[in-house]
Formats: structure tokens, C-alpha cells, sequence
């Protein structure tokens, strides 16, 4: 049974089309940050043990990813008509390594902003699994009753770590090894009334 739906934003509700290799660039150019040989994820190891690197770090992606936002995001036609419909049904939270006000703003580009209870972005976590755990306890719902919404491997693995169930839009990205694939969010809602209606039997054959 579904009670509650955790929703990734980049890829699932819309695609920023912001590269790594955008940030490094950016963060190169505007904040004198080189990275390394380990590229963007060794220069954010490095910026989590020093504050004034988080802090240039930070600066520069947070301008990066609004710029995309008001210029060159792409909307997915069925976002809208999708949440809406699901939000008016069941509690919904977003988990998003974007940052707070890119996301916010996202949300309220689209109109759908009143439907997401909960945001949990990279102030709050820079790991998937902790957002959705904070996810799960902020909407108060059984692990086991909640579906996460990915669109990458990552998400696959921090839903199943935590125990929740998990969908994964797949848009023309390589197959994951194994699990549930959506190749739109329009799929969503017959895929969740087919998980109640498995759900209803497994419990009158109990």
C-alpha cells in the first residue's frame, strides 16, 4: 500500500541541464577553485573541511543552477498534470542535491509548489539516503508505504537501504540492472493503483 511519495526533482520533474563540467568550470572561474584529479567530487571533499571553500563552492552553483533555471530548464510536459493529480491524493515530499532556492523556485515556476509538504535539498544532506530518510520521518508514514520517484541508480539503492518502495523514470538512460521503470511520469498513477491492488489481494489471501 502507498501513503506518501518522495519525488527526486532533476530528471524526474525537470531536467536543469547543468553539466559537472559546467560547475568545475564555473567554480574554476569564479571562485579560483581547482579541482583535482578526482574532478567535482574530490573539490567537494575538499570544500567540506574547509568553510571558506564550501562557502565559494556553494555560491557558485547556487548561481549556476538559477540561471538554469529561468533560461534553459526543460520541463517535462507531464510534471504539472501529474503531481497535481498525485497531490491531491497522497502527502508528497521532494529530496533534491540542488540547492534550496533553486528548487523553491522550480516549484513555484510550475505552479505546484503547494503540493510538495516537505523539501529536503543539499542543505540539509549532500547524500541521498539521508534525505529520504529525513523524508520519510517529516511525512510520518510507515517506510514500507512510501514510494520514491528517481530517475538514477543512486535513487534505486537509498530508497531500498532505507526500505521504501521505488520507481524509476527511465528518459532513454542506460538500464539499471533491475526494478521498476516508468519511461514517463504519466505512468505513475496506474503503476501506484497496481501496487494497491497487488497490495489489497496479498491481504485477502493472508
Amino acid at each position: 500500500m502507498i501513503e506518501g511519495i518522495i519525488f527526486d526533482m532533476d530528471g524526474v520533474l525537470v531536467a536543469l541541464n547543468v553539466s559537472v563540467e559546467e560547475m568545475l568550470k564555473r567554480a574554476e572561474e569564479k571562485a579560483g577553485l581547482k579541482p583535482g584529479p578526482s574532478g567535482f567530487r574530490g573539490l567537494l571533499e575538499h570544500a567540506m573541511r574547509d568553510r571558506g571553500v564550501y562557502r565559494a563552492l556553494m555560491e557558485v552553483i547556487d548561481e549556476l543552477e538559477v540561471s538554469a533555471v529561468e533560461e534553459r530548464m526543460t520541463v517535462f510536459p507531464e510534471t504539472k498534470r501529474v503531481v497535481a493529480y498525485l497531490g491531491e491524493r497522497y502527502p508528497l515530499a521532494l529530496v533534491t542535491l540542488q540547492g534550496r532556492r533553486a528548487a523553491e523556485m522550480v516549484l513555484e515556476k510550475l505552479g505546484i509548489r503547494r503540493f510538495f509538504k516537505f523539501i529536503f535539498t543539499r542543505e540539509d544532506s549532500f547524500f541521498r539516503r539521508e534525505q529520504v530518510e529525513k523524508a520519510v520521518q517529516a511525512l510520518g508514514i510507515d517506510k514500507e508505504r512510501v514510494l520514491v520517484v528517481g530517475d538514477r541508480r543512486s535513487d534505486k539503492v537509498a530508497a531500498e537501504e532505507v526500505g521504501c518502495k521505488v520507481v524509476i523514470v527511465r528518459r532513454g538512460q542506460p538500464t539499471i540492472e533491475r526494478g521498476e521503470f516508468i519511461s514517463s511520469l504519466d505512468e505513475l498513477p496506474r503503476l501506484i493503483e497496481q501496487i494497491q491492488v497487488q497490495r489489497g489481494r496479498s491481504h485477502r489471501n493472508a
